[in-house]
């Protein structure tokens, strides 16, 4: 066996261990997130929301993730509304980049909370 392919027998071990130990670490990771392989949960302040012009009822308005999911994630969200009046909402359009919502009276709302997440398979 020459040098050359000796070398190459080393450097395809030290790949083999550095892959096994990559799947240890992602293994990890999804176990810390409990079985999420992508989470986050997020308040977004009413500045932050780009409203349509006019008053926002019952119109979709699009919110964004900071950055993409790897794929379209579960999203769970909570309006956040202060007053003492029942208000309606809805979830519509979720991809990997963000979701629509819309309620039946957006001048109440402060902002929102969400929590997105992609179940480890």
């Amino acid at each position: 066996m020459t040098l050359v392919e000796r070398f190459k027998l080393f450097v395809d071990a030290v790949a083999a261990q550095f892959k096994a130990q990559e799947a240890e670490i992602i293994a990890l990771k999804t176990a810390a997130n409990g079985g999420k392989k992508e989470y986050r949960e997020v308040y977004v302040p009413r500045g932050s929301i780009k409203f349509h012009e006019g008053n926002n009822n019952n119109r979709l308005i699009t919110i964004p993730f900071d950055r993409p999911f790897s794929e379209r994630p579960f999203v769970n969200v909570v309006l956040d509304i202060t007053d003492s009046a029942p208000r309606g909402m809805y979830v519509a359009n979720i991809t990997t980049n963000g979701f629509d919502i819309a309620t039946n009276y957006a001048p109440s709302m402060q902002g929102l909370w969400y929590q997105a997440w992609i179940v480890d398979k």
